[in-house]
């Protein structure tokens, strides 16, 4: 435990994932690590049993989303709807914003969908709620622009029937 807190893996406050559970510090002692899920669960953990731990809430954050088009939609154009729609975000939460945003590109091409990569960086712990505005605003923006989503799919497997045959019929 003194390690963890000499080393400042995480304090009180910080979102960490621990390998068996991730969620918000709520105490570090010498001994133990108490830390709440998102589902509002407690989890002791002795520190002696801590491996490792990511820390998602030190130094900055990265809202990262993948925004998925239809296969027909015209890429460079989603692309730069995304970007600007980014930028606007990035700048009217300049405060917890980090830079400039960035379409990274194509992230994935499926059967039923395109992926488009944008990050964000942020403070500390901002990041799911730039991420989630950043949905939001990207969906408003792409009915402006007639940009559309990705439809649905379902595979069907059909298995072949057999019919008795009557000849004399």
């Amino acid at each position: 435990g003194i390690f963890i807190i000499v080393e400042d893996w995480y304090g009180v406050g910080d979102v960490v994932d621990v390998g068996v559970a991730s969620g918000t510090v709520e105490q570090v002692t010498l001994r133990s690590t108490r830390l709440r899920d998102i589902y509002g669960v407690v989890w002791y953990m002795p520190n002696g049993e801590v491996i490792r731990a990511g820390n998602k809430s030190q130094q900055w954050g990265r809202a990262l989303l993948d925004i998925g088009v239809a296969l027909d939609t015209d890429l460079d154009f989603a692309q730069q709807v995304i970007k600007e729609t980014a930028d606007e975000l990035a700048k009217d939460r300049a405060t917890e914003v980090l830079g400039e945003p960035e379409v990274l590109g194509i992230e994935e091409i499926a059967t039923d969908r395109i992926l488009i990569r944008v990050i964000m960086k942020t403070v500390p712990s901002a990041q799911w709620d730039i991420a989630r505005e950043l949905r939001l605003h990207i969906k408003a923006a792409f009915g402006k622009a007639g940009i559309g989503l990705p439809m649905p799919s379902r595979n069907i497997a059909c298995a072949a029937a057999q019919v008795p045959f009557d000849a004399t019929e």
